[in-house]
């Protein structure tokens, strides 16, 4: 996947009490934001709210409006195109072109929302409706609004689902305790079958404090360990894995490809 970030700065909002629907009035005034952005920590100090203490007597309850308009300059065929929201809290509906697109009940989760019929090369509009007025929420300060990153995402029109992706790890044989490590086998399903390459690669350890990952221990660790198939089922043995733990998080990177011949599709 290459993702194409929304520049967040262009977002506007206006928060207000309004019935579901998408006409707004040309009189209301919106408010350049950046996203990530969280509207209740705005939102006037009231004593007497309901469950004030949690949200921290802000005065969350209502509805916002989020929208901005997107260039595209080509809309490419045989191509799909997805927005996808790290988080909106909480119950959300987005209208691209003022074509419904999808909805999200839920605050904390990552969705994504296919907008390929309704995109179109030129300019787009992007509306997102979010209603925080049903109560009771949370125990705790959830904030309110698009709080994540928002990406527009173009892949082909075969490719990989980031959430249909299952990793396993099997462990064989004995664990050296000292060195603490052991054979593996990394057991990857794609979710659909298809032509797929996988590439496992191990990157250190990272230190808790600095974030600096450490130098290799010895040439092997650099290797890049290969392999694919035409199922979607990969198995990558290691002969020498490096376990993860509190005192020595050892870290590997997965890379999967979906090839069309030759050709990196995904």
């Amino acid at each position: 996947c290459k993702p194409h970030w929304i520049k967040a700065a262009d977002y506007e909002m206006f928060d207000a009490d309004l019935e579901e629907a998408y006409c707004l009035p040309e009189h209301l005034k919106f408010t350049a934001v950046v996203l990530p952005h969280d509207w209740a920590v705005n939102a006037p100090f009231d004593k007497k709210m309901e469950q004030g203490e949690p949200q921290g007597f802000r005065n969350r309850w209502g509805i916002g409006w989020d929208r901005r308009t997107l260039e595209i300059v080509e809309k490419k065929a045989g191509h799909k195109y997805f927005l996808e929201f790290g988080g909106v809290y909480e119950n959300c509906v987005v209208w691209v072109n003022e074509t419904y697109v999808g909805r999200q009940r839920y605050g904390y989760s990552t969705f994504r929302l296919d907008i390929s019929k309704a995109l179109k090369a030129g300019e787009n509009s992007i509306v997102v409706k979010v209603d925080n007025s049903n109560a009771p929420v949370d125990r705790w300060y959830s904030g309110c609004g698009i709080y994540r990153d928002v990406k527009l995402v173009e892949v082909e029109e075969k490719h990989l689902e980031p959430w249909d992706v299952v990793v396993n790890t099997e462990l064989s044989g004995e664990i050296d305790r000292d060195e603490n490590v052991a054979s593996a086998l990394v057991k990857v399903n794609v979710g659909q079958a298809c032509a797929v390459r996988g590439y496992l690669k191990y990157l250190g350890t990272v230190n808790g404090n600095s974030g600096e990952k450490t130098t290799f221990a010895d040439e092997c660790d650099n290797e890049v360990l290969q392999a694919e198939s035409v199922d979607g089922m990969l198995d990558i043995p290691v002969s020498c894995a490096k376990l993860w733990s509190v005192k020595e998080p050892n870290l590997y990177e997965l890379t999967l490809q979906l090839m069309d011949g030759e050709r990196v599709a995904d």
